[in-house]
């Protein structure tokens, strides 16, 4: 019985033997390779990223108006930083001839000689870092002591804690030890975290180093580039309604979600509005990657990619001085009252300004966003692009061109502006003071086309207006650039992301109909009819018309470069601007509204006479051309128009001033002070603009 047990229990053990042989067996040649892999890669560092900026926004002439202001910095580990300590020489020689009872000179050439490699490697790294500009010796010497005395007291103290546990001692009562004592105790403090895995930064990088810092060390294990940046907007009010802001990365949380190296991280900001939203896809920087693949230095490199800079038309100084001429009680009457001006290269169709007043500024926009949300006058409101005005007599310009090319009216014909109304017919301002165009330009040919014009004759345009079908006065609105968005697409296609919704700036489409669409007008067949009632309205500016200052601006710029159409655009470099598109126009219409608009401007009786006499503007060089405006309930007044010099070149604005009564006054005195800034900043006139 018992030897039957004793050969079950040796049979056993054999079989589980067999099975463990057979295990390791298979282990070692099934699995080696994957195995060699494993312990291969145990004490390989973890991959590191590389760090990145967000791009520019520049405009034309190259200024920054959005930048990131970044801190550079060169950083060591404290392996490298310690050997630049004597104190970290002397309490290791300390501990080791404690230990090993040696004399401590022969303890701290042991530790020479044990590091000489790391300290060779040391003084290397310092001196590249001396060969940058900008860094001096004197500076990565303070930033060294600072960063071992820091680290030194944090050793001093765990030192104290873990030696004395169950005391009460302070730092002053361990003090009172021997230092020697002390320094042998905190020898042994070595393995707080900011000793093996934190960066220490030793060096500022200045904007000059940047480029040749990050060649030089992007891939260098030794040295790591810290970078810490802020959205900075140099013009700080300065076109806030076109650049926007960035706020943390909400809105496209998920739009880099497939790319590790560009998807958002916690805390980081992405553009919230204005072109840092519409661009993003670019501004936004690729981090970089170092991916260690063997214990031999061998790795893998991806090179980080700043993001790329988006050039604007708008002129940043022009601009600003426009703004800040609007905004002077001292010098604009109207300053505390909103205004939105919007100025346009009629040869281009690229945007010099736009100006909305009140603004603010980008630099405190997130801190003072509440406040700036709950302001009155509503600064956060786009008053060039997005707010919707009736046009008022700033319209006719365009309602005579549709009449004269649909054969209702010539250069000559007269539509009576009798002195007494007719019913159910709007008034004429001369009609109100018992007076009519009839009687003020019987000596001058009548109330014809440029005489309407000159004298804003609301009889001549309403009757006009009312004598063109209503699908055809719709067309010739449509194709002029009213009841739709007429902004230039941005290009991003140099993005590599897929955009699940088109990126643009706010701009409203307007309204050239009865009612309001309820879809968004991308043929002239999405607009809902125009009932024949209100033509007449249509005529004045007045009824359910709707058109914000960039469409009116650029009809005037469709005028100034004779009936074509051009998209208005904001991006140098990277816009979809279609095709300039010949609408057929007459060149005899387009010279009777400009003869009209030179009226306005020069002749007695002219809208806006007085105002350009009152202006100090004086440029045998230059020819202006204006329409002013005025609405009721709600109350604008506008001033439109272009300048042309003898050169060619050509200048097309519309100003409009929430609240103003008269665009001759109001509207007209911001016009002609904008067109001497234009002269004066070499765009019109007789200055060079090679600039």
């Amino acid at each position: 019985m018992y030897n039957s047990r004793l050969k079950f229990l040796i049979i056993l053990f054999t079989i589980m033997l067999g099975i463990c042989l057979a295990r390791l067996l298979w282990i070692q040649a099934a699995l080696s390779e994957q195995n060699r892999e494993i312990v291969s890669n145990i004490g390989i560092a973890p991959p590191r990223e590389l760090p990145t900026l967000r791009g520019m926004i520049l405009d034309r002439r190259g200024r920054p108006m959005a930048q990131e202001i970044a801190d550079f910095k060169l950083c060591l580990l404290y392996r490298y930083i310690r050997l630049k300590d004597e104190k970290f020489w002397l309490a290791n020689a300390l501990f080791t001839a404690q230990d090993r009872g040696i004399s401590p000179e022969d303890a701290i050439q042991y530790w020479h000689e044990e590091l000489a490699d790391e300290l060779e490697r040391t003084n290397e790294l310092i001196a590249e870092f001396l060969g940058l500009p900008g860094i001096t010796r004197e500076i990565i010497e303070t930033n060294l002591s600072e960063i071992n005395s820091r680290i030194w007291r944090l050793r001093e103290f765990f030192a104290m804690k873990r030696n004395f546990p169950n005391t009460e001692m302070t730092l002053s009562d361990y003090r009172s030890i021997p230092e020697e004592q002390r320094l042998i105790m905190e020898a042994q403090v070595n393995d707080l975290a900011e000793m093996h895995t934190q960066w220490h930064c030793v060096a500022d990088i200045n904007e000059q180093a940047k480029n040749a810092a990050q060649i030089r060390f992007i891939a260098d294990d030794d040295v790591g580039i810290d970078v810490s940046s802020t959205r900075s907007y140099p013009f700080d009010e300065t076109a806030a309604h076109i650049i926007g802001w960035v706020n943390p990365a909400q809105p496209d949380k998920g739009m880099f979600s497939s790319d590790e190296l560009m998807k958002y991280k916690e805390g980081e900001l992405a553009g919230f509005t204005g072109v840092e939203y519409v661009f993003e896809p670019l501004l936004r920087g690729r981090r970089g990657k170092v991916t260690y693949l063997g214990h031999n230095g061998e790795k893998e490199v991806i090179a980080s990619e700043f993001g790329m800079n988006v050039n604007l038309t708008i002129d940043a100084v022009l601009q600003e001085r426009i703004e800040d001429w609007v905004s002077n009680p001292q010098a604009n009457k109207n300053s505390s009252k909103p205004t939105g001006i919007v100025i346009i290269d009629a040869a281009t169709g690229e945007i010099l300004a736009s100006v909305s007043t009140p603004s603010y500024n980008l630099n405190k926009m997130r801190a003072d966003f509440t406040e700036i949300k709950n302001s009155p006058n509503s600064p956060l409101k786009n008053r060039a692009m997005y707010s919707l005005y009736p046009p008022g007599s700033s319209i006719k310009p365009t309602i005579l061109l549709a009449g004269m090319e649909e054969g209702k009216v010539t250069q000559h014909s007269i539509i009576s502006c009798p002195p007494v109304p007719e019913e159910n017919w709007p008034r004429c301002l001369l009609q109100r003071n018992g007076s009519c165009h009839d009687w003020r330009w019987q000596y001058e040919g009548g109330n014809n086309a440029r005489n309407a014009i000159r004298g804003s004759c609301n009889i001549y345009f309403t009757k006009l207006a009312h004598r063109i079908e209503s699908e055809k006065l719709q067309r010739w609105l449509y194709d002029i650039g009213f009841g739709r968005r007429i902004l230039a697409d941005a290009d991003l296609s140099y993005a590599e992301v897929s955009l699940e919704q088109s990126r643009g700036l706010q701009e409203s489409q307007g309204i050239i109909s009865g009612s309001i669409p309820q879809k968004n007008v991308k043929t002239f067949e999405d607009l809902p009819p125009l009932p024949a009632s209100e033509r007449k309205w249509f005529g004045m500016g007045q009824g359910n018309l709707r058109v914000t200052v960039l469409q009116v601006a650029n009809s005037m710029a469709l005028i100034a470069r004779g009936g074509v159409f051009i998209q208005p655009t904001l991006y140098r470099d990277k816009n979809r601007q279609a095709p300039p598109k010949q609408l057929g126009i007459a060149d005899n219409t387009i010279e009777t509204i400009k003869d009209g608009m030179s009226a306005v401007v020069y002749e007695t009786g002219g809208t806006a006479n007085t105002a350009y006499k009152e202006s100090g503007f004086d440029d045998d060089t230059v020819e202006l051309f204006g329409k002013t405006g005025s609405t009721e309930a709600p109350a604008n007044a506008w001033f439109v128009g272009f300048a042309q010099d003898s050169r060619g070149r050509s200048v097309a604005i519309a100003v409009v001033i929430e609240g103003g009564l008269h665009g001759s006054s109001d509207a007209a005195p911001i016009a002609f002070k904008s067109f001497e800034i234009l002269r004066e900043e070499g765009y019109i006139g007789e200055f060079e603009d090679g600039r």
